[in-house]
């Protein structure tokens, strides 16, 4: 990890108030590349429906292609299907009264 963003962990983990202004500097080809040994590839697919094995193979050119995007602030993340979870009235009548 660079020092600079040890320095940034170091700074999160202190003042837990702190607001980060932009951190998208940080979002470059090295970084990125880093970071990828950190992703568990062995887990679910991702809302692109890519695996990270498929990802892994040309993992050169898409991290390459993802850092033009954000340079040049094209790039849009895709949308998260959020489903509903719908409870039973029994739980939520309880749970209010938990809360009395």
């Amino acid at each position: 990890m660079q020092i600079s963003l040890r320095g940034i962990a170091n700074k999160a983990k202190r003042l837990k108030d702190y607001r980060f202004l932009n951190l998208s500097t940080m979002l470059n080809e090295y970084n990125l590349l880093d970071s990828w040994q950190y992703v568990k590839k062995n887990v679910a697919y991702g809302v692109d429906k890519v695996s990270a094995r498929e990802i892994e193979r040309d993992l050169q050119s898409q991290v390459g292609s993802l850092v033009e995007r954000l340079k040049r602030k094209s790039y849009r993340a895709k949308l998260v299907r959020r489903p509903r979870i719908t409870q039973q009235r029994n739980y939520q009548l309880n749970f209010q009264r938990a809360l009395c």
